[in-house]
């Protein structure tokens, strides 16, 4: 039924004019790289352009699809959520995602988040940068990941994956939510052979509640001869803190 939906809405919206068309364009590029004035000036002419939903849904399948969704994101089309949808299923970019996000509200939140947790956790996983997006929005939402995913992405993620894991954690914590069930994938990067997940891991255990630090101090033990200087000073510090 959704694919009629779709498929509907285009032939409609081919019967828009090239002039509206080659209109909206105009309009969309200048929705950045502009002044706030233009901007604002773009914003008001596009929401007056005639059977814009309909133009936008033909330009989600073409070479315009980019300055489609930012036109979506922007005017806060939420009739279009259910084409956005379909077409992050193929997103590499992780474009309609961030368009996704900025139509997120109280009611459609937990449609988009379960979405993005099915997509997150499935084998084989969405495109780098649609984890990355969804990595980044659950930590700024505040959605719990369980400890078993968290441990789960990192240990078969790639290091942006690990990368975005961990600072997930820190997020959460300091947001005041403990994650004393996630340490493996903490202990993972902890021993990490990238400088900056060892420093990402040692910010997180630095954040924890004082009455989850404790068992981090002898894990510390190790890092103080890290082969890194800045990795060595941090872990002095976090350890230090720990007393």
């Amino acid at each position: 039924m959704r694919n009629l939906v779709f498929f509907l809405l285009i032939v409609v919206a081919a019967k828009a004019g090239a002039a509206e068309t080659a209109e909206w364009l105009r309009h969309a590029e200048r929705l950045t790289g502009e002044s706030e004035a233009v901007r604002e000036r773009a914003i008001r002419r596009l929401k007056n352009v005639p059977g814009l939903e309909g133009q936008l849904t033909i330009a989600l399948t073409g070479p315009d699809r980019f300055l489609a969704v930012d036109v979506i994101a922007t005017l806060k089309l939420k009739n279009l959520l259910p084409l956005l949808i379909d077409l992050s299923r193929i997103d590499d970019t992780g474009t309609t995602y961030l368009a996704m996000n900025a139509l997120m509200d109280k009611d459609n939140a937990p449609l988009l988040t379960k979405l993005y947790k099915d997509r997150l956790l499935a084998n084989p996983p969405p495109a780098l940068a649609a984890r990355m997006v969804i990595i980044d929005t659950f930590g700024r939402i505040g959605f719990q990941l369980a400890a078993q995913e968290l441990n789960q992405l990192y240990s078969r993620g790639i290091y942006e994956v690990k990368s975005a894991v961990v600072a997930y954690a820190r997020l959460r914590l300091r947001a005041g939510v403990g994650i004393e069930a996630h340490s493996e994938f903490l202990k993972a990067a902890l021993k990490s052979p990238y400088q900056q997940l060892r420093l990402q891991a040692l910010y997180a255990i630095k954040d924890l509640p004082s009455a989850q630090q404790s068992p981090w101090r002898e894990r510390l033990e190790t890092c103080v001869g890290d082969r890194q200087e800045k990795v060595r000073e941090l872990c002095l510090t976090v350890r230090n803190s720990l007393d």
